[in-house]
This record gives C-alpha cells, structure tokens and sequence, in this order.
C-alpha cells in the first residue's frame, strides 16, 4: 500500500525503517559513467562502473536494496561469483532530456524510492543543460504528487574531465545547484552530490598502468589505455567509480542514518567476507567476516602489485562472525586487496588507502 509522507521528516523516518524491514528500491540513471561503458568498451558483462561497488557498499552495511531499471549494462547469471544487482537506467550518449523521458515511462514498472542521477555530460548545449535537468525533477516530482509516492534524488554536480579542467561543466554544476536550492514546494527530496569535487578524484593527465588488469596506478580517468580510443576525456577508470561508489555511499548512508554492522549474535549460515568499512579510509578500517566452521583461518593483505604486506589473522578461530582492523599508517596511499582463507572458502577484496 502506498502512503501519503507529508514531510521530509516522515520521508527520512520511513527510509530509515526501511533498513531494518523493507526493500529500498534503488534506480542509478545518467548515461556511459551511470553504464560503465566506454565507446563500446568492454564487454557487457563489465559494464558495471559505479554500481557494482556501491551495491556491496550498501549490502555490508545491512541495507536490504534493490537496483532497479530496464537496462542490463553489467548483467551476469545468479551464480557467476562477481554477481551484483545490476539493474539501472544507463543510455551511453543519450542527453539529459532524452533519459528523463525514457525514466517517465518506466516510472510506474519499477516505483524506485531512491534515484542516482549522473546526467549532463554529453553534448555541447551547455545553456540548456540546467534547465532540462529541471525539467526532468519537475517530471519525477508530478509522479511523486500524483501517485502518492515518496522519492529521494541524489542528483549529481557531475565529474568533471580528464584533463583536470572543464569551465563548461563546471558552470553547468553551479547552475544546477543554484536552481535546486530555488526549488521549495517539491513533494521529492533532492540532495546535492559534490561528484566533481567531493568525490576526490585525480583528473590529472596520468592514465592507468596498461600492464596490469584491471589498471590501479595512475590517475581516475581512462585515457589512451583500451582499444580503438586515442583519449578519452571524462570516463572514470575502475579506481574513480569506486571513489564514486563511496561518494553516493556516504550520502545515502548520511540520508539513512545507517551505519555498517553484522548483526551481534547471529549464527553465520555461509563463510561470508565483508567489504572494509570505511573504504576508502585513511589510515585504519575494519574488515568484517562470517565463518560457518571452526577451522584455521588467514587473513593477508596485498598490494596492487599482487605482493603481501601483511598477515592480520593466522589461526584457529571459532565459527561466528569476526573482525579486525587494519592499520595502514605506514602504507602508501594505493588500491589494496585482502583475502580470506578458511575450510576450502577463499575470497578477495579490494579497498583504497587515500591520504
């Protein structure tokens, strides 16, 4: 049954219910950034640029979410091991005003409490941009009114270009803004994400080391790196979507008021590794594990170049779920990825060390 919210207040108090009961049902929409694509590059099934990581973000952190939307950028089968929900509206190439129609008619299919919109990066009509994303709240709050139905938009100051410097987008970021905090009588709530800026990413004229795959060092940006493309000037490599992963993962969690937690107590029904949280973190974070069975168990740390650097847990650990911290004080700033080992399970993830 769909309820009528009144207030903010009662919209914040319901999704923060939602985490405990509910099903927060969740659309990222933009365009290539949104779908992970670059000119065609890579393959489907890879095409999973912010998404994949925010997702296990808010899974870790005890969120019960659903991606939603028609599209099947990132799409693999239930029992493919990097499974994530990759459900999104993502149109690679299509402009602000293209994607809000296409969102209009989905709408009612798919009744997202929660969008992520990254939309205003392609085409050159700089003046018109902040108005078509205008038009497109305006169109989402006429839903929100008319069929009773709450939403929250987090609506993106968009990155900005691999050459470090773009007036246009720049401009368009603060037009946007401007109008947003003009905006008072809308039924939707619509925050702000600093994408360009607060996201931290390095847009500097460094492009990924091509021998190492998936590419780790160097700048956030693709550059001369993948096939067929000479430069390309603002898709963000594997290390800047996880730094976008995390900016809308902050933001969420800031609106949610969640924070990351295994529940205390619970018996572990699988041998489960949590991703680290915070992540990126700076300089300790606390890495979360559940084991089924008491047996020997190892937890190591690796560096981007596949080298360990350090050996957390080496011992015999009951079943339950378990966590420690690592410090990286005297680490260097750089993706890290820690594994574990117990009862024939393995598994790695990756985090980032930002100082």
């Amino acid at each position: 049954m769909k309820k009528i919210l009144l207030s903010a207040f009662v919209l914040a108090l319901a999704f923060s219910n939602s985490k405990a009961q509910d099903t927060l049902k969740v659309m990222p929409v933009g365009n290539s950034i949104t779908a992970g694509e670059h000119y065609g590059y890579p393959s489907i099934s890879e095409r999973t640029g912010y998404r994949k990581d925010l997702y296990w973000m808010l899974i870790n952190a005890g969120y019960n979410v659903d991606f939603v939307g028609s599209k099947n950028h990132g799409e693999r089968p239930e029992d493919d091991p990097d499974w994530y929900d990759w459900n999104c509206e993502a149109y690679p190439g299509w402009k602000a005003k293209d994607i809000a129609a296409r969102v209009e008619y989905i709408l009612p299919t798919y009744d997202p409490d929660i969008l992520l919109v990254h939309v205003g990066t392609n085409g050159y009509d700089w003046e018109n941009k902040p108005g078509h994303v205008m038009d497109m709240l305006d169109m989402l709050n006429s839903y929100s009114v008319d069929n009773n139905h709450p939403m929250t938009v987090f609506l993106c100051k968009i990155i900005n270009r691999f050459n470090g410097g773009h007036a246009e987008t720049t401009q368009f970021n603060n037009d946007v803004a401007d109008s947003v905090s003009a905006r008072t009588g809308d039924t939707i709530k619509i925050i702000m994400v600093d994408m360009e800026n607060g996201a931290g990413l390095d847009y500097s004229d460094t492009p990924p080391d091509s021998t190492i795959n998936p590419p780790y060092e160097g700048g956030d940006m693709w550059g001369t790196t993948y096939p067929g493309v000479t430069e390309d000037e603002y898709h963000p490599n594997d290390k800047g979507n996880t730094k976008m992963a995390v900016k809308f993962f902050e933001e969420i969690n800031k609106e949610l008021g969640g924070t990351s937690y295994i529940k205390a107590n619970q018996q572990p029904q699988q041998f489960k590794l949590n991703q680290n949280y915070p992540n990126p973190f700076n300089p300790t974070t606390d890495i979360q594990f559940a084991l089924k069975r008491r047996g020997h168990t190892v937890l190591t740390i690796y560096n981007s170049l596949g080298q360990q650097v350090a050996n957390l847990i080496d011992k015999e650990m009951k079943s339950g779920t378990h966590q420690v911290t690592f410090d990286a004080s005297h680490f260097s700033s750089g993706l890290y990825f820690y594994k574990l080992k117990t009862n024939g399970f393995s598994e790695i993830k990756k985090m980032l060390l930002l100082k």
